[in-house]
């Protein structure tokens, strides 16, 4: 005996779950479905491309400041070499020992004061404590200023016009310090340049610091100006075996 099963089509089955009301529920559940996993999807990927971009940023932000920082720090360790071997090789034309402080912060203030000092006993003149002036002036900006601002942004919650004084006193203590380095770089560039070529490189290097560093390495290379002093003395002794 033989059985023959015959494929009638899929409409009967369609019409039974209409008329169950089965296909309304498969039709709510595949759209709800296929929603939810779009808007999942749609999220995931925006969550990415989101975090994508914003550490790109960062990245590009970062290497920026980092470039920057490292280019800022060469230029300061170039001009930082140019002042200490400029100010070393002065001291040695001069004279004035402990040279190796040229390489030492706060020290190398000492040791441009102390230069300056000897450019005046070479002309006979009794000099000032340059080396000393100049390093508890700079170490008293340097340290000391920070502590009196913090106590004038104090101060300004209660006597306003008193901070404002002690900023005014702030501002000229750093024009004290630029005219006592202006002097002194005067006093160290005139014993290789004279009195005017002096002037205008102490005024240019006191007014903008860089040109400091960059002034001394090349002045170092200059040759030293006989003294005053001495031309004094070898004017006396012509003259003395002129009369003899």
């Amino acid at each position: 005996m033989e059985f023959e099963f015959t494929f009638t089509g899929i409409e009967p089955i369609i019409e039974w779950l209409i008329e169950t009301g089965l296909m309304d529920v498969l039709s709510d559940l595949i759209s709800d479905f296929s929603f939810n996993a779009m808007y999942a999807v749609l999220l995931t990927l925006a969550g990415l491309i989101t975090s994508a971009v914003t550490w790109a940023v960062v990245a590009v932000v970062v290497a920026v400041v980092a470039v920057v920082a490292v280019v800022v720090f060469l230029v300061w360790l170039l001009f930082y070499i140019l002042h200490s071997i400029g100010l070393m090789r002065i001291a040695k034309k001069l004279g004035v020992k402990h040279r190796w402080m040229a390489w030492i912060p706060f020290a190398n203030a000492y040791l441009l004061g102390a230069c300056a000092e000897q450019g005046e006993r070479r002309n006979g003149k009794k000099p000032w404590k340059w080396g000393l002036i100049l390093l508890f002036v700079t170490l008293g900006l340097t340290v000391g200023r920070p502590i009196v601002q913090l106590a004038v942004s104090i101060v300004l919650m209660v006597l306003p016009m008193l901070s404002f004084v002690i900023n005014v006193i702030l501002e000229c203590s750093s024009l004290i310090l630029m005219g006592l380095t202006g002097y002194c770089l005067y006093l160290i560039f005139k014993e290789f340049l004279g009195k005017t070529g002096g002037i205008v490189m102490a005024v240019c290097a006191a007014v903008m610091g860089l040109l400091e560093g960059i002034f001394l390495f090349i002045v170092a290379f200059f040759k030293l100006r006989p003294a005053q002093e001495s031309a004094k003395k070898e004017d006396e002794i012509v003259a003395v075996v002129e009369a003899e």
